[in-house]
């Protein structure tokens, strides 16, 4: 039986084939799929995401152990993370001061009216707060996109899926009153590095982010704080932005 499963296993590789009149012969003589191999619900098509019985006599499934440990190990590291967050080195991990810049800027100057007299000056401090949370929203509509892109679009698709999504967040939403006090390009890409992971900043508004720490850096465009932010592995992105989430 091995033999026979071994041949079927690797004919792509060694060019053998199982004899057909042997093959139907099998298949006649065929059960069906065993009862671990069943679905839960009758019905069902088998793909990877269907449940799978598992016998009563038998002890938890090996994977189910392993996954409780990996989520204890995760825990236990994000928690030591969050002990290096005063020492030495830690500052690396900080988010970038410049890019968020254009963000602290104009709450500073809505602020700044706010506690002007006038009661035109405080309409426009308060449509622009009304037009900033707008912004808000729209930022978090394209994560909720962009993530959906990730997880579930094929990756054939993915980067022509991308440049619609990069157009639709430059598009925003529009406000007029919070145009009258900074660059809404700016702002709007600062708020999404504020909101949001540096991944999908850098993802929708790299080119504007980019502008932003070469003009604050007095024309220097890739300094070597920005270089590992922007290069930054995959996994230290979710690690550092589960810790920002957490804190």
């Amino acid at each position: 039986m091995f033999c026979r499963f071994t041949t079927c296993l690797d004919s792509r590789k060694t060019g053998y084939r199982v004899q057909q009149e042997v093959f139907k012969k099998d298949m006649k003589c065929s059960w069906g799929l065993p009862e671990c191999l069943r679905s839960i619900e009758e019905g069902d098509q088998r793909s990877q995401r269907v449940r799978i019985k598992r016998g009563e006599g038998l002890g938890p499934f090996i994977l189910d152990l392993l996954q409780g440990f990996g989520d204890k190990l995760k825990e236990s590291f994000l928690r030591e993370y969050e002990n290096l967050s005063g020492q030495p080195g830690a500052a690396r991990f900080e988010a970038d001061r410049d890019l968020l810049g254009p963000y602290q800027k104009i709450m500073g100057k809505i602020s700044e009216i706010e506690s002007a007299p006038g009661v035109n000056l405080n309409e426009l401090a308060r449509q622009a707060r009304t037009e900033l949370r707008a912004v808000d929203s729209h930022i978090e509509a394209i994560k909720t996109e962009w993530a959906r892109i990730f997880r579930t679009a094929p990756k054939s698709a993915q980067n022509r899926m991308m440049i619609d999504l990069r157009q639709k967040f430059e598009l925003g939403p529009d406000v007029p009153h919070l145009s009258h006090l900074g660059d809404i390009a700016e702002i709007r890409a600062s708020c999404a590095y504020r909101r949001c992971s540096a991944t999908f900043a850098f993802n929708v508004a790299f080119d504007v982010l980019c502008k932003i720490k070469a003009r604050e850096s007095r024309g220097i465009t890739l300094t070597r704080e920005f270089a590992e932010l922007v290069t930054i592995p995959k996994i230290a992105v979710r690690t550092l932005s589960a810790l920002r989430s957490g804190g």
